[in-house]
């Protein structure tokens, strides 16, 4: 009786919500329904998908010429899913050498809402690889985004609520402007509120690793949008390729700054300055030697928040010395009261520090701290460009990394969103003393999670909750376990009877963490 209930409430939850098979060829009939009949390319599988849907992609090499649209949309509690078969071993790659070089010919294209895309690889594209055009409260997980003719991937058009995770962008040159419009990622023009990046990369790059540069369409009016970068790397930016040597390198056009937070131009009646404001948020995060400044502020005048972060062998580490904010008249539109804070933070080798009326605390050029080769485990950059991880967390590196002996540890300021070990924040974007369980959890608030038979252990540093699922490969939901409060002493929470063959143990933490762990039941 058992085994007929499981068969019945499976055929339940597989009626709302169907796979929808992709090979590079297509095989069968066509219809879509198995790995026999599958579907010759993405497009017409992601048209014809709906809210709860997954679209899974066979591994292997898809040769495109065409703008891969992604219009349709979930729902805040059943998204799309576009995965490849399996992100780590059997991913996705979309390759558009094939494709015209043009401003509309962009490799991915996402006007919907409510995606989650994981484990592609998209090169050479004739504009952008990926494009957020609009569609908000998305999810980019573990892609490769490189070589293509602008930045790798961009939002406009008011994209607002998308999170990038995991995801690495990188030699991205664009010849019609001589290499000065390829960023890595570029949330910038009309973008909206809310976006994320999180565990990602950008190296090699023509221009900047990230670039928040506001204009509004209109150009007459000011244009606001927030946006927050967390555990990422901007590095070797400024030149083709990543090569300071080569002879595409065209000092005029490519700026090469690691995150560039913003800038706009000067709007129409607004007499004190730019009207655009681009408040960003970025924690924990490292730039090392880009051709032009680590961390940049380019005329911008909204609210930037630096904490923990690392600047080596730029050609400036920070440099963010203009006006923030309103200087006079509030009906210019621009906000009094912005800030620069800057705390906890590390400049070390070439580059230097400059930054004016900042609030700070804390930081290694503060008195009282001193700086040397001595405080880290490497500063050679062996492994930074490795591969990522099985989960698509960021690799292990010794670079930049405090010793043991370090007294930079445990030295900084107790802040909103840094978590630690010990008795106050290390310098710098590496937490030293954190205890890794079975599965790697970064910078998250969690220290440990471990499974024993039907049952996880989760230890945290501070209070939180984490929600439960247990999950097929394709990313289906097969049981919502529900929400569970977290306690530093520790915290248990049985999985039940799980459902035969292989799935998925996913746990999303309060803090924004997501972490899965695969189960195998006979």
């Amino acid at each position: 009786m058992s085994k007929l209930i499981i068969a019945i409430s499976l055929l339940a939850t597989g009626a709302v919500a169907s796979t929808l098979y992709v090979t590079p060829a297509g095989a069968g009939a066509k219809d879509g329904k198995a790995w026999a009949s599958a579907y010759a390319g993405p497009q017409i599988a992601i048209s014809a998908a709906k809210a709860g849907d997954t679209v899974l992609l066979q591994g292997g090499t898809y040769k495109l010429t065409t703008t891969i649209a992604l219009g349709n949309s979930g729902t805040a509690s059943s998204r799309i899913y576009l995965f490849a078969e399996n992100p780590a071993t059997k991913r996705a790659y979309f390759d558009f050498s094939g494709q015209t070089v043009g401003s509309s010919s962009q490799g991915i294209k996402v006007s919907g809402n409510y995606w989650h895309i994981k484990g592609l690889d998209v090169f050479q594209a004739g504009d952008n690889g990926i494009l957020f055009q609009g569609g908000s409260n998305n999810i980019l997980e573990f892609c490769n985004v490189h070589e293509n003719q602008d930045a790798g991937v961009q939002l406009k058009g008011g994209a607002a609520n998308n999170l990038i995770l995991n995801t690495d962008s990188w030699w991205n040159y664009d010849a019609a402007t001589s290499g000065g419009n390829a960023d890595g990622f570029a949330p910038k023009m009309d973008v909206g509120s809310g976006n994320t990046f999180r565990g990602c990369r950008s190296w090699g790059n023509s221009d900047d690793g990230w670039d928040g540069y506001l204009r509004e369409a209109s150009q007459t009016a000011t244009w606001t949008a927030s946006t927050t970068i967390e555990d990422c790397w901007a590095f070797d930016n400024g030149y083709y390729h990543g090569d300071p040597n080569s002879s595409k390198n065209d000092r005029a056009e490519m700026n090469g700054n690691g995150f560039k937070m913003g800038g706009g131009d000067k709007v129409g009646t607004i007499s004190n300055g730019y009207g655009t404001q681009h408040h960003h948020v970025v924690r924990r995060c490292l730039a090392f030697n880009n051709y032009a400044k680590g961390f940049d502020q380019n005329n911008n005048r909204g609210n930037m928040t630096l904490f923990n972060c690392t600047g080596i062998n730029n050609g400036v580490n920070y440099q963010i010395d203009g006006t923030v904010g309103a200087t006079s008249t509030p009906s210019s539109g621009i906000a009094k009261g912005n800030a620069l804070i800057v705390k906890n933070s590390i400049s070390h080798g070439t580059g230097g520090v400059k930054l004016t009326a900042a609030q700070e605390a804390t930081n290694s050029w503060s008195s009282g701290f001193t700086v040397t080769n001595s405080d880290f485990e490497s500063i050679d950059t062996a492994g930074v460009r490795g591969a990522r991880k099985s989960d698509g967390s960021l690799p292990d590196v010794k670079f930049m990394h405090l010793v043991a002996s370090s007294k930079l540890i445990d030295k900084g300021s107790k802040l909103d969103g840094i978590t630690y070990a010990g008795a106050a924040p290390d310098l710098g974007a590496f937490e030293t003393g954190t205890t890794s369980g079975l599965l790697p959890v970064g910078q998250s608030n969690v220290r440990q999670i471990l499974l024993n038979g039907t049952a996880l252990r989760i230890g945290s540093r501070m209070p939180g909750s984490v929600q439960v699922a247990l999950v097929r490969q394709d990313g289906r939901t097969l049981r919502n376990l529900g929400r569970f409060d977290l306690a530093p002493s520790g915290t248990e929470i049985g999985l039940g009877e799980l459902p035969r063959g292989l799935s998925l143990c996913r746990m999303s933490f309060s803090d924004g963490t997501v972490r899965s762990h695969p189960l195998l039941a006979r």
